[in-house]
């Protein structure tokens, strides 16, 4: 099927296939580091609520021991965790599993609320979700949420454990809006980078057919039949103006001469 294309027509679906490859290699490259990313993000969170968990552990053991009521050891570990800080000043929120706020730092006025109905821009119940990922064992929740001091809702991801000897949920979580906008930059070099890579690949296929093309003299099926006419007998070769030392020009002017030996030879 190949040998029916030009030769250029093979040159050219050659540099497609090339830089549809690339391509393919950018995309599942960018998708690999968008996911190491954000899963680097997910097992710093994880990290963080496990640390925050001892926290709590450590207050309850004062429960266990005497030392303090429930109710104290409660208060002194909400007050623990009020001014905890990581990251980029990311902090922890506590819910029970009726989803009311015990814990709130950046929305202190939602403290002693319930909150079940609570819903991001997609409708998602957020706190229902957290609360059913840390009855399975602790899990992840995808939703959005609006920055401290910004009404625009942003991707964000929470993760959330179970305190079970109190009910209580407790999760921290990070915007990934800053990893979307890395990949999509990347993306637009990647972009500039393969059109800059097609102009100088599409620019050497034609440098380099031009060159075959010249060293021929013309196409190859074209050649073929010259050749097939020579077989036959018939000197008259009918073709293009050859460029002078290509094939073709090579095979008209023996042809040429055949021609005149054979008047020679008639003479």
């Amino acid at each position: 099927m190949l040998m029916s294309f030009k030769i250029r027509t093979r040159l050219f679906l050659l540099s497609v296939l090339a830089l549809s490859g690339m391509a393919i290699i950018m995309s599942v490259g960018l998708y690999n580091q968008k996911q190491l990313t954000l899963d680097d993000r997910k097992f710093a969170i994880k990290s963080q609520v496990e640390t925050a968990v001892s926290i709590i552990k450590h207050y309850q053991d004062l429960n266990r021991s005497g030392v303090m009521s429930v109710e104290e050891a409660q208060k002194s570990a909400i007050a623990a965790m009020r001014h905890v800080r990581y990251g980029n000043g990311e902090s922890f929120f506590i819910t029970d599993t009726q989803q009311v706020y015990k814990l709130s730092p950046n929305k202190p006025e939602y403290e002693g609320q319930n909150k079940s109905t609570l819903q991001d821009k997609n409708g998602k119940f957020l706190l229902q979700d957290l609360t059913r990922a840390a009855q399975q064992g602790g899990g992840y929740v995808d939703y959005y949420f609006s920055k401290l001091g910004s009404a625009q809702a942003l991707p964000k991801v929470s993760y959330a454990a179970l305190i079970p000897e109190w009910n209580w949920v407790i999760g921290t979580g990070v915007y990934i809006d800053d990893i979307d906008a890395e990949m999509k930059n990347r993306l637009i070099w990647g972009i500039v980078e393969l059109a800059i890579l097609a102009i100088l690949v599409s620019l050497l296929a034609w440098l380099i057919t031009s060159s075959i093309l010249r060293q021929l003299g013309g196409e190859p099926s074209e050649g073929i039949k010259l050749m097939q006419q020579l077989a036959q007998g018939d000197l008259q070769l009918k073709m293009q103006q050859a460029p002078a030392g290509s094939m073709f020009a090579s095979l008209a002017e023996m042809a040429a001469s055949l021609r005149k030996v054979m008047l020679d030879v008639k003479k």
